[in-house]
């Protein structure tokens, strides 16, 4: 049934609480793993212009470090489950990423993690995993808190 996957991932508890559940498939058929991290260049765009050029540098690199970091930490505890393990890092909109990226590795279904989204969420559309599930073409597997 799953023998692909996307995993979109942005750290929280529940994207590790996930992976917990991709775990799980491998005894199920599952293959390989896509994990996704988008980093929304929007938000740093927004800051940008307030902070020294190098001073913005630098947080920059530590982003992409620590970010680089993580992801390899889930690499290695996803390859040491049996799958096979896809990191694929993109900048922009999460959501559109996530779609997008769905369709260009033909997966067989999506597992992500999910928290309570915040009443600012709620105001401006919801979260992301609950614009994932509606607008998928896959199954979405969403892991709760």
């Amino acid at each position: 049934m799953f023998t692909k996957i996307l995993f979109p991932t942005d750290f929280s508890e529940t994207s590790w609480k996930a992976m917990d559940y991709i775990k799980q498939l491998k005894q199920n058929g599952l293959n390989e793993v896509v994990v996704l991290h988008v980093s929304d260049g929007y938000t740093l765009g927004k800051i940008e212009p307030f902070i020294l050029s190098d001073r913005f540098q630098q947080i920059k690199s530590k982003i992409y470090r620590e970010t680089r970091e993580v992801l390899q930490a889930m690499e290695r505890e996803l390859k040491a489950g049996g799958v096979n393990v896809k990191v694929v890092t993109r900048s922009g909109h999460p959501i559109q990423e996530i779609l997008k990226l769905e369709e260009e590795e033909d997966v067989s279904g999506v597992v992500m993690g999910s928290h309570d989204a915040s009443w600012m969420e709620n105001l401006f559309g919801g979260s992301v995993a609950e614009a994932v599930v509606h607008k998928s073409k896959r199954p979405v597997l969403v892991v709760k808190h």
